[in-house]
């Protein structure tokens, strides 16, 4: 979204599609991710 961002309007809503964690070799939680879709406006051209 970083890089997107001067591209596309300020978004509506935010839908979180899928979350995870990668574990380390004690099963410890090393890093938290999640997966987003966004949605905004955007004009129709006719």
């Amino acid at each position: 979204m970083k890089g997107a961002k001067d591209e596309v309007p300020e978004p509506i809503a935010v839908e979180v599609v899928r979350l995870w964690a990668d574990l380390d070799a004690r099963r410890r939680m090393r890093t938290y991710r999640a997966s987003v879709k966004l949605a905004f406006r955007q004009r129709v051209a006719l």
